[in-house]
Parts: structure tokens; sequence; C-alpha cells
């Protein structure tokens, strides 16, 4: 008898935590999700809805000048071509943060991406304005930082192709989507540098001056960019 009554106290205990328990109202993927890459998707994703004719028309004319640089006057004499390119390049940042984040290529969470790439912005804009007070050349640094838009339009919309070779060919093709993500804005970044060039020395800078600018206004900040974004 005294076997009989544990062995249905044992059994109310235990029908009383099953029924305490409670299903979770969302799915155990989406409360993985953090909120501030939630809040950048969906501002980027608004962004592109909102201005995706300017961002196609900036797309094309950054392709051409990409094969063409004589194109990019034409961009900055037309204030609505470099209206467009500014915005398509401007967006161009939190798609970057978002692949590179999604494909776990980082340490970094989103604000702390967020702070990195706006830090080295910051830097990059900070440096035009004064390198044309201190140097004058207004035109010459005026065609780099265009220029510099036209190759991260057209290194983004390459490097999205890498993004996606998982999706197409599963896991085994993770380090090469890394590998090719990595290939193509590299690829980018020094045609950029050689358009610098020749835009410095089309302005008469010396070649002193040229190299002076390349270390430490482009390599360096870069290479403390991609230095965070890989080992925190």
């Amino acid at each position: 008898m005294l076997s009989y009554l544990q062995s249905l106290d044992t059994a109310w205990v235990e029908s009383l935590k099953v029924a305490d328990y409670q299903e979770p109202l969302t799915a155990p993927g989406f409360q993985s999700i953090p909120w501030p890459l939630t809040a950048l998707v969906v501002t980027s994703l608004c962004l592109f809805l909102f201005f995706y004719k300017r961002i196609a028309l900036a797309s094309s004319l950054s392709f051409e000048a990409f094969v063409n640089i004589n194109k990019l006057n034409g961009i900055k004499v037309n204030q609505t071509y470099l209206s467009s390119v500014n915005i398509a390049a401007a967006l161009c940042i939190p798609t970057a943060i978002v692949l590179i984040y999604l494909r776990s290529w980082t340490g970094l969470n989103i604000p702390s991406l967020c702070l990195v790439f706006g830090l080295y912005l910051l830097f990059r804009y900070i440096s035009f304005p004064f390198l044309i007070w201190y140097k004058g050349h207004h035109e010459a640094f005026e065609n780099i930082k265009q220029c510099g838009h036209v190759y991260l339009i057209v290194g983004t919309l390459v490097a999205l192709v890498a993004f996606f070779l998982p999706v197409l060919f599963g896991e085994k093709a993770l380090a090469l989507s890394k590998n090719a993500f990595i290939a193509i804005y590299l690829v980018s970044f020094l045609f950029y540098l050689l358009r610098v060039c020749k835009f410095l020395i089309k302005s008469d800078f010396s070649f002193y001056f040229c190299f002076l600018y390349l270390c430490v206004l482009e390599l360096l900040p870069l290479g403390l960019l991609v230095s965070a974004i890989s080992t925190l």
C-alpha cells in the first residue's frame, strides 16, 4: 500500500511539471537573431526600395566608369548621376557589414562592426577636405573620392556573387566564398590605387607624395579596418 501511494505521489509531481511547461512563442532560430542585425537589414531594405532607381542608375554608371575612367567626368558634372553614385556607395557599407556578419567572418557584433566602419569612413572624409585645404588641387582629390565610390559599388555588386556561392553549392563552398569575397574587394582596391596614382601624377604631385598618400591615407586605414574585423 505504501509503495502504491509513493508511485501516485511521483506521478502527481511529474504531471505538475508537464502542466507548468509552456512552448516558446518564437522558434529557436528567430531567438538567435540579434536585434541590431534586424534593424540594420530592415533599414537597408527600406532605403534600397526607396532609392532603387538611383541604385540601378549608379550601378550602370559605376561599371561604365570602371571600364573607362573618363566616364567619371560625366558623373561629376551631372548632379543626378553624382547623387545616385553617392547614395549607392553609402548603402554598400551596411551591405558589406551584413554580408560579413552573416557568414561569421568576424568575431565582432553588429554595433562594433558599424563603429569600426564608421571610424574608417570618418577618417577618409576628414582627410579629403584637409588635403584640398593643405595642397589645393581640388579636382584631383574630388576625382579620387568619386573614383573610390565607383570601385566600392562595383566591388560590392560582384562580391554578392561570392556571398551566395554556399547557397548554390552547399557548405563545401564556404571557404571558397570567403576567399572569393576577399579577392574581389582586393582586386577592386588595387585597381582603385592605380587610378589614384594616375590622378596624383597627372596633377603634378611628386612620387614621394604619392607614396606617402598611399601608405598613410589608403593602406594604413584599410589595414587597421581589416585587422579589427578579422582579429577582434
